[in-house]
């Protein structure tokens, strides 16, 4: 009865937010100059979303304690096939959903990158962190909903700094600086963790520090290295990097501490879901770094 309270609690308050951002929108947004002569492919995001679907359900099933490897096989024929079939529509496409030649960039490609590692330790912490405190430390829902705003509360003033210096300092060094200071922050909680509640929800904030300065500076590599007529293209690749990034993080980190779980205790899987985090967010620093060495990253129009 509580869950459901909670639940309906949240609902309740997120009416006024998006009717506000629904009233604000119609004042504010000036009206959109789309060029209404560009068709939509509907057989590309049929493709895209049979491929990606497939692709989540076949993560979940590989991480199950009791997988079926037939069920495994066949979605990952399907994933494969269908990301496969449109990644060949789109270069016979006039207009593309994705124009893949966009990836040639490597201010863009990091941008990316980065946008989705950062969202999948986002995504995967609060998930895991939220369940362990509520189940192992008898949290409710709200408590262990407070704890992991910190990751936030680091997160928004480090994206509006980030965003407010980038032109002095350029997106790189705090892509590259975000992605490591999120990756000492984490590492930092895990070993906070025992020490009490404070020590380790300082440590997500430190952790949300690094990925929101990172988030604000993809977003400008992103969108600040396509041409003008490509520039819808790049700001959906980035809300899909975003939403992707979530994806797999609760496809991956919640089926991983699941199984670890019922193996070895929730505080040991716990650290070793934390760890995965950790270091897909580790080998983003690495990897972005390496991109954009020597490259000269324009910055957001």
């Amino acid at each position: 009865m509580l869950e459901h309270f909670h639940w309906g609690a949240v609902f309740l308050i997120n009416i006024p937010v998006v009717v506000t951002g629904l009233i604000g929108g119609a004042l504010v947004v000036p009206a959109s100059t789309a060029h209404q002569e560009t068709p939509w492919d509907a057989l590309s995001s049929l493709l895209s979303l049979a491929g990606l679907a497939a692709l989540v359900f076949c993560i979940k099933e590989v991480a199950k304690a009791d997988r079926n490897w037939v069920v495994v096989a066949v979605t990952l024929v399907i994933a494969v096939s269908s990301l496969a079939l449109f990644a060949r529509r789109q270069g016979k496409l006039a207009h593309p959903l994705l124009d893949f030649t966009i990836f040639r960039s490597r201010a863009l490609s990091s941008g990316a990158l980065a946008a989705g590692l950062a969202m999948f330790a986002i995504a995967g912490l609060q998930l895991i962190t939220t369940q362990r405190f509520q189940l192992a430390e008898d949290y409710t829902p709200l408590q262990a909903g407070l704890l992991v705003t910190c990751i936030l509360i680091g997160a928004l003033p480090a994206s509006l700094i980030g965003g407010a210096v980038m032109h002095r300092t350029g997106p790189t060094p705090l892509i590259v600086g975000g992605l490591t200071t999120g990756t000492l922050g984490l590492i930092g909680a895990l070993f906070a963790l025992p020490h009490g509640v404070v020590m380790f929800g300082s440590a997500l904030g430190v952790t949300g520090i690094g990925l929101g300065a990172a988030m604000t500076a993809a977003s400008s590599a992103v969108m600040g290295n396509v041409n003008a007529n490509r520039a819808g293209m790049a700001s959906s690749l980035e809300e899909v990097s975003y939403e992707f990034g979530s994806l797999t993080a609760v496809a991956v980190v919640g089926s991983v501490f699941t199984t670890l779980t019922a193996l070895m205790g929730m505080s040991d899987a716990y650290n070793v879901a934390a760890i995965i985090c950790c270091a897909v967010i580790g080998v983003g620093a690495i990897v972005t770094g390496l991109l954009l060495r020597g490259v000269n990253v324009k910055q957001e129009r």
